[in-house]
């Protein structure tokens, strides 16, 4: 989408390419490392898969750019939070649209790195004690 805005299209984006290539990277490991952290923890990908679909489904919906966060009730300001999507989609407004400075976007980006340093940091302390249990051979 962002190509097709921006680069078909022709918008002009109005921020900084560099931080919003690396908040997009930032952005697919953290899914990746929630991925792997629900594969970890369930060691059953079925399971994995309807969690992460479950966790992920209302991401555009709960991130604030479709409906105000704040007029959300708490409970789904919360899950807004836990979402990944919804500090990269403000990120990408914020440098897209808005043109803000790289400081002003920093604090999403950090998010961001956050959660896929923490969520690839689980995985590496749980992947050991599950790969050696013999009931989860052939299911990681």
């Amino acid at each position: 989408m962002p190509l097709a805005l921006w680069g078909i299209l022709g918008w002009s984006f109005a921020g900084s390419w560099a931080l919003y290539v690396v908040a997009h990277v930032a952005m697919v490991l953290a899914g990746l490392g929630i991925g792997a952290l629900l594969a970890i923890i369930t060691t059953n990908y079925r399971l994995a898969s309807s969690l992460g679909a479950f966790y992920a489904a209302p991401a555009l919906a709960f991130s604030g750019i479709t409906f105000p966060l704040f007029a959300m009730p708490l409970i789904a300001q919360y899950w807004a939070h836990t979402i990944p999507a919804t500090a990269f989609l403000r990120l990408q407004v914020e440098q897209g649209l808005r043109g803000a400075s790289v400081t002003t976007s920093m604090p999403e980006l950090m998010i961001l790195v956050g959660f896929a340093s923490i969520s690839f940091l689980l995985c590496v302390l749980l992947l050991p004690r599950k790969a050696i249990n013999p009931n989860n051979f052939g299911k990681l």
